[in-house]
């Protein structure tokens, strides 16, 4: 109780002020959401936890001239409204690269079928073609803060059990032969966003869409997580692609705090139970993707344990620049973790990680 006064008081003091599109501290505005469910909708007290709350302009690498290396463009720009990330990579006769990452009109990205991984080459004639072998051009549009780095650069570090991959795009290829019941535990956060989270409902859907569904192949649950976690469906609730596909893009944005623990928790005591499905002869799998840390670590570890204790293998996704990495390898035994830049390309990535439950 002395805390949560004590952080009334500073938010108090700070109310009245025009801050930066910055937080008073991550920790501060967690806690305050915790005892504040509307924190976000508070105009007044949100100001102070606007990057928080997404209320923040959308940041976006800023190199409009050519550089020979992403890692040569350290600079950002706060982008307008009606602005998104804009990313072009240029490629030279002679094999090298040139990138240019900036703000675009988001007008611009979709109105000339420019965005969003579409690629342009070069024809004889000096006109441009949308698809052609040469592909001189491509561009890339997004909506997440610093998503504006190229995709094709991988950094992949082995541990002794445990994999942690920066993911490149590829294409889903259907699973078949493969009887594992599959726990999705998604990050409902405030953090995460609306529009993050129904990149998360699109990665949920493909990768089901790869799947082989029926009680003699894959079974599928959804758990959803904020302050509390919530079963969205379990394992034999629905038995087709169709009907998976359908609710994986109805599942409805809790928003919250992060408790992981709680997640894990109801996996390990509920969804994964023969009274909900399970099966004694099929392989359990969980994945999770989240956007940062969670509320209580030690209690998410703890939980995460039980459940690799059980057999159980974690397939760990951490999204966007404030994912914890080292916080992810702690719940994860034998399983892997990846990281992903932004949750738009997130469903770009269902084939690296559908390629791991059939181990």
């Amino acid at each position: 109780m002395e805390s949560w006064y004590i952080l009334c008081v500073a938010f108090a003091y700070f109310v009245g002020v025009e801050p930066a599109c910055e937080d008073v501290s991550t920790a501060a505005c967690s806690l305050f959401l915790a005892n504040k469910p509307d924190l976000c909708q508070d105009q007044a007290l949100s100001a102070n936890c606007k990057r928080f709350c997404g209320q923040c302009p959308l940041v976006c690498y800023d190199c409009p001239i050519g550089v020979s290396s992403p890692d040569n463009c350290t600079t950002t720009k706060a982008c307008s409204p009606g602005e998104v990330c804009m990313q072009k990579t240029h490629v030279n006769p002679d094999g090298s690269k040139e990138f240019i990452m900036s703000c675009e009109s988001k007008t611009t990205c979709e109105g000339l079928g420019l965005g969003f991984h579409a690629i342009i080459g070069k024809r004889s004639d000096g006109m441009f073609s949308v698809e052609h072998a040469r592909r001189d051009l491509s561009f890339h549009c997004c909506d997440v803060d610093q998503c504006n780095y190229p995709t094709e650069f991988i950094t992949t570090t082995t541990l002794p059990t445990t994999t942690v991959t920066t993911l490149p795009t590829t294409t889903l290829k259907p699973l078949h032969n493969c009887s594992r019941d599959i726990v999705f535990v998604l990050d409902g956060s405030t953090s995460v966003g609306s529009s993050n989270h129904n990149y998360m409902k699109s990665f949920v859907q493909k990768l089901i869409g790869g799947l082989t569904i029926g009680p003699m192949d894959s079974q599928v649950a959804v758990v959803e997580y904020s302050d509390t976690a919530r079963v969205e469906w379990y394992l034999t609730d629905h038995t087709s692609i169709r009907d998976l596909e359908n609710a994986a893009m109805t599942i409805p944005y809790v928003q919250g705090s992060t408790g992981t623990h709680a997640a894990f928790y109801l996996v390990h005591n509920s969804v994964l139970t023969s009274r909900h499905g399970a099966r004694p002869n099929a392989k359990d799998i969980v994945i999770i993707l989240t956007d940062g840390g969670t509320d209580i670590p030690d209690l998410a570890v703890n939980e995460a344990k039980k459940l690799e204790d059980d057999g159980v293998t974690i397939i760990a996704i951490g999204v966007g620049p404030n994912a914890d990495t080292q916080e992810l390898l702690q719940y994860v035994k034998t399983g892997h973790v990846y990281t992903v830049k932004s949750f738009f390309t997130l469903p770009y990535f269902t084939s690296a990680i559908a390629q791991n439950l059939c181990e």
